[in-house]
C-alpha cells in the first residue's frame, strides 16, 4: 500500500487506476515501473510566419512531456491555449521533456534537467523568440528557475513565469518516497529546511536584481493525493508575484490538465500571459529620440566627429533592455560603448558616443547595427554634417593635445626629468601628457577610447613611436569580435606602415603587393588656423629639449607646409631625419615633392 502510495503521488503523468480492494485510487507498481518519459521535446504549435511569443511547457518529476499537460480525450493546456480567442494565435507552444522514470535508473535531477532544457530551446531556437514564457509544473519549475539564474542573459526575453504547484520549499512526500524510489532528484526536493540545494536556489533567485527578474504568478493545488497534500501552500508561493490563485478541487496531479476553457488552471495562465506580456509585446521599448526613421532604418547626423553628436537609446519599458552594436561598415567609424551586449535599466537611457577617426577620405554615409530582442536588427545610418565643421572639430581636438604638451614642457622640471630619462620612460611621458589634453577637450569617454583617439592623433603627427604606446593601452584585441576592432586594426596597421616605410631604390621596380605594404598616405594635416599657434609653440619647445629636437623639427616641417612652403619644409625634415632617422619622416620628404 506505501509503495503504491509513492507510486501515485510521484506519477504525474501516469493515468490513474481504481483498486477495488482500497478506498483510495492507487496505481498499480507494474504500471509504475513502465512508467517513463520518452517524448523529446517539440513544437506543438508553431506558427508560420513565427509568432513574437514562445510558451514553453516544462514538466516535473516522473512527469511526461505532453501527458502532464492533457487529458486521456486530448483536451488540455495545449488544445485551450491554442483555441483561446485572442492569445492562441499569438503565440508558439513549445512542449519541453526530459528523461524521467518511475522506478529505473536514468532520470535527471534539476541540475541536469536544467541543463538540458537550454540545450533544448537553442536547436529548437526557441531564444529567436522576442518573449519566451515559462509555464511549469512541480519540479519542472525549479528547472526552469535553475536556468535563469545558470543564464542571466536569457531573462531579458523572459517577461513571465507561470508555477503550478512548485515546491520551492520541498515536498513532505519526499521523506516516504526516498525509501521506495531510488532516484537521486527525489532527494533534491526534501524540505527546504534540511535542503541545501533549495536553500541554494532560493539565494541566488534573492540575488538577481529586481529589474532583471521576470514576473512569477503562482498557483496551488487545494486536494490532496491520497492522504497527502504533495505540496503545500507554504512550498508553492515562497516566489511570486501578487496573490497566488487556488485552484479549487484540484490535486497534484489535477493542477495541470484543465477539462475546460475555463477551469481554474486556465484562467490563471490567460489572465497572466494578457497582463504581462500580451500587452506589452507590440509596444517598443526602445526610443531613439536623436535618430531619425527612413524606411525602417534609424538616420542620425553626425555633426561633431569626436562623439559629442547625441546618439540616446532611451528604455521606455519596466525591464532592462539588453541591445548589441555590430556591423560597423567602415574601419574610420567608431561606434561606443565597447564591447556590448550591454543593458540599459528600466526606464533609463544611454547614450552612444560616435566618433571618426582621422585619415582616409570622408564619406558620406557610414552605417552599423543595432540589435534589441525586442525590435530585432535595425539598421543606423550615420550621415555627415558640414564636412567643413567636421575637420574643425578634428583640429579642435589635435589643437588641445599641443596645448597640453606646451604645459607639460613648460616646466624646467619635466624637460630636465626627459633628458635623464631612456627611450622608454620619454616616450611613455609624452603620450600620457597628449591624453591629457586630448580628455580634458572630450571628458567622459571610457578609457580605450582616450587612448586610441591620443593614438590617433600622434599617428597623423607621424610620431609612429608615440602613436604605438598609446595604441598599445587600448583593452581591444585588433583580430577580436568587438565592435571596433577594424578600427583598431586599421590605426595599428598606420603605425606600422609608418614604423617600416622605405623608399625604393631608384631603378628598382617592387612587386606590387609590397609596394601596397609599404605605401604611406600622408594623414590629414593636424594644423589649421585654429590651432597653427599651439602647433608654432610646441614645435619650438620640443627643439629645445635635444632628446625631442627630431620630432619639433618635424613639426616646424608641417607647419612650413601649411603655409604652402615644401622647398623649406623638405629641408627641416632632412634635418629631422640626420638626428632620428624616421621612415614616417621619409614619407613626409617623398610627399612634399622631393627624394631623402
Amino acid at each position: 500500500m506505501a509503495i503504491s502510495l509513492v507510486a501515485l503521488v510521484l506519477c504525474q503523468g501516469c493515468e490513474k487506476k481504481e483498486n477495488p480492494d482500497t478506498p483510495n485510487p492507487v496505481v498499480n507498481l507494474a504500471v509504475a515501473e513502465e512508467v517513463s518519459n520518452t517524448t523529446e521535446p517539440y513544437w506543438v504549435h508553431q506558427s508560420n510566419p513565427k509568432a513574437r511569443i514562445a510558451v514553453v511547457f516544462v514538466h516535473g518529476l516522473f512527469g511526461s512531456t505532453t501527458s502532464t499537460w492533457n487529458n486521456k480525450d486530448g483536451t488540455g493546456f495545449f488544445k485551450f491555449l491554442h483555441e483561446q480567442p485572442g492569445v492562441g494565435s499569438r503565440v508558439d507552444i513549445f512542449a519541453f521533456g526530459f528523461t524521467s522514470n518511475m522506478l529505473a535508473g536514468g532520470s535527471l535531477d534539476i541540475r541536469e534537467a536544467a541543463n538540458k532544457l537550454e540545450e533544448s530551446l537553442k536547436f529548437h531556437e526557441v531564444w529567436d523568440y522576442e518573449n519566451v514564457v515559462f509555464v511549469a509544473h512541480s519540479m519542472g519549475g525549479l528547472v526552469t528557475l535553475r536556468e535563469l539564474i545558470a543564464h542571466p542573459e536569457r531573462r531579458e526575453r523572459v517577461p513571465l513565469v507561470v508555477l503550478y504547484a512548485t515546491p520551492a520549499r520541498g515536498a513532505d512526500i519526499t521523506n516516504i518516497a526516498q525509501f521506495f524510489v531510488r532516484n537521486p532528484a527525489v532527494a533534491q526536493m526534501f524540505p527546504a529546511d534540511r535542503n541545501a540545494l533549495l536553500q541554494q536556489l532560493s539565494d541566488d533567485w534573492g540575488l538577481v536584481p529586481a529589474d532583471n527578474k521576470p514576473t512569477v504568478i503562482c498557483a496551488y493545488e487545494k486536494a490532496e493525493t491520497g492522504p497527502v497534500m504533495i505540496v503545500p501552500w507554504s512550498s508553492a508561493v515562497a516566489f511570486c508575484n501578487g496573490a497566488p490563485s487556488a485552484i479549487g478541487g484540484a490535486d497534484h496531479l489535477g493542477i495541470v490538465k484543465p477539462n475546460t476553457p475555463t477551469h481554474d488552471s486556465m484562467v490563471v495562465l490567460v489572465n497572466a500571459l494578457r497582463d504581462y506580456v500580451l500587452s506589452k509585446s507590440d509596444t517598443a521599448f526602445l526610443e531613439t529620440p536623436d535618430f531619425a526613421s527612413e524606411d525602417g532604418a534609424w538616420v542620425m547626423r553626425l555633426l561633431d566627429p569626436n562623439g559629442r553628436t547625441p546618439a540616446r537609446l532611451v528604455n521606455k519599458g519596466p525591464r532592462g533592455m539588453t541591445y548589441t552594436i555590430s556591423n560597423v561598415s567602415d574601419s574610420a567609424l567608431v561606434v561606443l560603448p565597447d564591447p556590448t551586449p550591454r543593458t540599459v535599466p528600466p526606464r533609463n537611457q544611454e547614450e552612444l558616443k560616435v566618433l571618426l577617426a582621422r585619415g582616409g577620405d570622408l564619406k558620406d554615409e557610414y552605417q552599423f547595427t543595432i540589435t534589441t530582442p525586442v525590435m530585432g536588427a535595425r539598421l543606423v545610418k550615420v550621415r555627415l554634417g558640414d564636412r567643413q565643421a567636421i575637420h574643425a572639430a578634428q583640429a579642435e581636438v589635435a589643437g588641445a593635445v599641443a596645448e597640453q604638451l606646451n604645459r607639460y614642457l613648460s616646466s624646467p622640471e619635466t624637460v630636465q626629468l626627459l633628458q635623464n630619462a631612456n627611450e622608454d620612460q620619454r616616450v611613455d611621458a609624452i603620450t600620457k601628457a597628449a591624453k591629457e589634453g586630448l580628455a580634458t577637450k572630450l571628458p567622459g569617454l571610457p578609457a580605450n577610447a582616450e587612448w586610441f583617439m591620443t593614438a590617433d592623433v600622434l599617428a597623423s603627427a607621424g610620431w609612429s613611436q608615440y602613436a604605438r604606446k598609446a595604441l598599445s593601452n587600448v583593452q581591444i584585441d585588433p583580430v577580436g569580435s568587438t565592435t571596433n576592432a577594424a578600427a583598431v586594426k586599421r590605426l595599428d596597421n598606420v603605425i606600422l606602415r609608418q614604423s617600416e616605410y622605405r623608399v625604393p631604390e631608384p631603378g628598382v621596380k617592387m612587386p606590387i603587393s609590397e609596394q601596397e605594404m609599404l605605401r604611406v598616405k600622408p594623414a590629414p594635416s593636424l594644423i589649421d588656423a585654429s590651432n597653427a599657434q599651439d602647433w608654432k609653440r610646441l614645435s619650438e619647445s620640443m627643439q629645445e629639449v635635444p632628446s625631442l629636437r627630431a620630432e619639433g623639427l618635424s613639426l616646424k616641417g608641417d607647419l612650413l607646409r601649411q603655409e604652402g612652403a615644401d622647398r623649406a619644409a623638405v629641408d627641416v625634415y632632412r634635418q629631422a631625419i640626420q638626428i632620428k632617422p624616421n621612415p614616417a619622416l621619409k614619407a613626409k620628404v617623398q610627399a612634399a615633392g622631393s627624394n631623402p
